[in-house]
């Protein structure tokens, strides 16, 4: 038996309504990473989170809010127009499109000349691996290896805890 055109549109509304359900929560997500993120270059860049996603225009602040912009667009690859948009949302300031990008720009040039900033994106790159990595369904493998002297062998007790 066919379906009249209501039940036809009523089907159709719940599958949108699924659908917008999904995209929703896919957000929610997304967002939930974005401010891993974010806490991540606040804590290596030594800045407060509140004031690297506020307006200040201290140096720390602006070069630190630089990278993160820079680690948000290495993890999602959104153009700097919604980068620009997700920032706005988070804090009292709207980013321009053009701003968030000469600050990409400008922490891609800090982090390929300075040493500092090379080592902190380095610490940002590992978690956005590690996110990226996780997301895909990817597993992962980390060997460390220590040097014990033979006759300390059997006197020392290793410990591994998962963070």
């Amino acid at each position: 038996m066919s379906k009249n055109d209501d039940e036809i549109r009523e089907d159709l509304a719940k599958i949108e309504k699924k659908i917008e359900n999904a995209i929703d929560s896919l957000g929610e997500y997304d967002n939930d990473i974005v401010q891993y993120i974010a806490e991540i270059v606040s804590s290596v860049c030594n800045v407060d989170i509140q004031r690297m996603l506020s307006n200040d225009r201290m140096l720390p602040v602006v070069h630190a809010r630089w990278l993160y912009w820079y680690a948000y667009r290495s993890l999602t690859k959104h153009t700097y127009g919604r980068i620009s948009e997700d920032t706005s949302q988070r804090c009292t300031k709207k980013y321009t499109e053009a701003g968030v990008g000469i600050g990409i720009n400008k922490m891609s040039a800090m982090i390929d000349q300075d040493p500092v900033w090379r080592k902190r994106w380095g610490v940002v790159k590992r978690v956005v691996k590690l996110i990226n990595e996780e997301e895909e369904g990817e597993t992962f493998n980390s060997t460390i290896t220590i040097q014990v002297p033979k006759e300390l062998r059997d006197k020392i007790t290793f410990k591994i805890q998962e963070v």
